[in-house]
């Protein structure tokens, strides 16, 4: 107790404590990159063509994120694999997205490789699907299984 004050003294533990927590928080988010403002100037918004548009509901867009971070987080290094493949098989966008709204709140969320973003050398590939929890946002259950190449 501090006695000047009548209230308890934080610890030095407490304080490194909470200091290492800030700091956990502050690593597991990697900044969103900006272009420079003189880049970001040159840009013109055109209206958005109805016809290639793709309106996604808050929800499927935020369990596709969710699970995209559990599957291939942010700023996370390449697995080493003994294939050539590998460096491409880390990319975000070397993946289709297919997601699908189930009852009681699931939302089906699958990964499955561009065989077009990456040159294959197997005649096989994953799919990875995630059940998603819309009203509470976590991951239920994930699912990876093997394919043939389409």
């Amino acid at each position: 107790m501090n006695p000047a004050s009548n209230s308890p003294r934080p610890s030095l533990f407490n304080l490194a404590m909470a200091g290492l927590l800030l700091s956990a928080c502050q690593a597991t988010h990697r900044p969103i990159p900006h272009a420079p403002p003189e880049q970001a100037a040159q840009v013109v918004f055109p209206p958005l063509p109805n016809a290639q548009s793709k309106r996604l509901p808050g929800n499927m867009a935020a369990s596709i994120q969710l699970a995209m971070e559990d599957f291939l987080p942010w700023g996370a290094p390449s697995a080493p694999a003994p294939i050539p493949q590998a460096p491409c098989l880390s990319h975000r966008e070397s993946y289709e997205v297919v997601a699908v709204p189930l009852p009681e709140g699931v939302m089906l969320v699958r990964f499955e490789l561009d065989p077009k973003a990456c040159a294959l050398t197997e005649n096989v590939f994953d799919v990875t699907t995630y059940a998603i929890d819309v009203r509470t946002m976590r991951i239920l259950s994930r699912e990876t299984v093997t394919r043939p190449v389409p």
